[in-house]
């Protein structure tokens, strides 16, 4: 590696804004937004690579961390103000229950927080470590936003829990039916990151009585991202009918 330092204008030119990142997350893109796109992902390598360097803690590292952080706080925070965020979530087979009366008093502070602590994880493995492959096509800063997604979801999950008590099945059950009946508009599937099933399963793990069934869990995530019930019964090595039975069985009775 060459001994590059990171001047004031480099970093100024790859703080794009919050819209910018909405934007990228929300448009097709056109042949200039590809061009566009590209020298970002060009300019993104070369502070990839001057953070490297610089190590952490370095004024580099706390630069980008501070830009990172900027970023994900605006994109989540359009999202939410354009209604957004959850429809997102789910679009990315990461299925939430819906807020409660309380949330929008409380978004700001959970999608703080959900940002503030994806930074240093992604810092980490993505930047000092390498994780971030510019050959994939993605910036630096749209492949932030997306593992804020997911941290947002661990954040939200924690939150909903306080604030609603969820101790008790009853209270519960209609989150859970909305996450086994969300919107299948996306199509079947597994989902696009390998963490979203930890994050599915945790989730029903607590919106669940502690011993439920691991196989119903199972059956539920798995609905959750819309997997068809001869998909699930495969995995389980059960027929058909015992998954639509265990299904029919929880919507109709409120428990397992």
């Amino acid at each position: 590696m060459t001994n590059t330092r990171c001047s004031d204008g480099d970093l100024d030119a790859v703080q794009p804004s919050a819209q910018q990142g909405h934007e990228r997350l929300q448009l097709i893109p056109t042949p200039q937004q590809d061009y566009e796109r590209l020298q970002l992902i060009d300019t993104d390598r070369l502070i990839v690579k001057c953070v490297q360097q610089a190590g952490a803690g370095s004024r580099e590292y706390v630069e980008l961390s501070t830009t990172l952080l900027e970023v994900g706080v605006g994109t989540l925070t359009n999202l939410g103000k354009n209604n957004l965020l959850f429809p997102t979530l789910r679009r990315r087979r990461i299925p939430v229950p819906s807020p409660p009366q309380t949330w929008p008093n409380d978004a700001a502070r959970v999608i703080y927080l959900s940002v503030r602590g994806t930074v240093p994880n992604f810092m980490r493995k993505q930047v000092l470590d390498g994780g971030w492959d510019p050959a994939r096509g993605t910036t630096l800063k749209t492949f932030f936003v997306t593992a804020t997604l997911y941290g947002f979801a661990r954040e939200y999950r924690i939150y909903y829990r306080e604030e609603i008590g969820c101790h008790r099945w009853e209270h519960c059950f209609d989150d859970v039916v909305l996450l086994v009946d969300s919107d299948p508009s996306h199509g079947p599937g597994p989902p696009e990151d390998p963490e979203s099933i930890a994050v599915d399963r945790d989730i029903l793990r607590h919106l669940l009585p502690p011993d439920t069934d691991p196989d119903l869990l199972i059956i539920l995530v798995r609905s959750s991202q819309h997997f068809t019930q001869k998909e699930i019964a495969e995995e389980l090595g059960i027929s058909e009918e015992a998954v639509s039975n265990r299904l029919r069985r929880f919507r109709c009775r409120g428990h397992p």
